[in-house]
């Protein structure tokens, strides 16, 4: 049996701290998916910046109706 550690954890579900025991390998696995989602959130931030920077940049030269 793994040697398992003392971690608190923020459960967003709850919104409140949590004391957790997990073992090396659960934390490493944990630190795996959090870094994934941390990617896919830098990822659609950058595809909202993007979008919002064209939407900027329209905005900032109207075409003239003349």
């Amino acid at each position: 049996m793994d040697k398992k550690y003392k971690l608190e954890v923020f459960d967003i579900n709850t919104g409140k701290w949590e004391d957790k025991m997990i073992t090396i390998e659960e934390l490493k696995e944990m630190v795996e998916a959090e870094d994934h989602m941390l990617e896919k959130i830098q990822a659609e931030f950058e595809i909202t910046q993007k979008s919002i920077a064209m939407q900027m940049g329209k905005e900032e030269n109207p075409k003239s109706k003349d």
